[in-house]
């Protein structure tokens, strides 16, 4: 199996997953007084999860395990207190996913796939905030994060990378009727 597919597949699996959580979200812990949707500790490990049953028998098998829980705990909570006075909530949303995205590939808290959980927990972060990355090769993506994950890249130029294909999130309005449906009989 390439590993382009799979990181696509991957992408539009942890996708979906986002709108259920959005239009189902319960649960309004981890959002704060700016209306700002944070991703907890659990949530980016059940991504890291995923990434490694998703690759388990792929060309690029992923191990395992964290090299410093500590580090990812950082990135999470430090999150919540940086770039607070931006302008504008986009702008403020870019600045804090440009921070996930760069610092857990470079902290590298996981022993294996960290670039990867890097892209999906920054993508997920702007969905749960109204905003997506799209219309981004496969290749754009990964030669950037590779760079990122060397230590060539900035956190700055993480931000000049995804405010580049950032768009507003628009979950069409059949889905969120089905799924809102589908939440209510579930509670039912």
């Amino acid at each position: 199996m390439k590993s382009e597919i799979v990181d696509k597949i991957i992408i539009k699996v942890t996708s979906f997953l986002n709108i259920l959580n959005i239009i189902g979200r319960s649960n309004k812990n981890y959002v704060n007084k700016d209306n700002i949707f944070y991703l907890p500790l659990n949530y980016v490990e059940f991504l890291h999860k995923d990434i490694i049953q998703i690759y388990k028998k792929s060309e690029d098998p992923i191990a395992k395990g964290y090299m410093s829980k500590s580090n990812l705990e950082f990135i999470l909570e430090y999150v919540k207190d940086i770039y607070n006075n931006s302008k504008s909530k986009e702008t403020k949303l870019i600045n804090k996913a440009a921070f996930i995205f760069y610092h857990i590939a470079v902290k590298h808290p996981f022993t294996d796939g960290n670039k990867r959980t890097s892209i999906i927990a920054c993508s997920a972060f702007l969905e749960h905030n109204g905003y997506s990355i799209r219309h981004i090769s496969f290749r754009d993506s990964r030669k950037f994060i590779t760079e990122v994950a060397k230590g060539n890249k900035s956190e700055q130029e993480c931000q000049k990378f995804i405010k580049k294909y950032i768009s507003k999130y628009i979950i069409p309005k059949e889905i969120e009727k089905a799924v809102a449906e589908y939440i209510k009989l579930k509670n039912n």
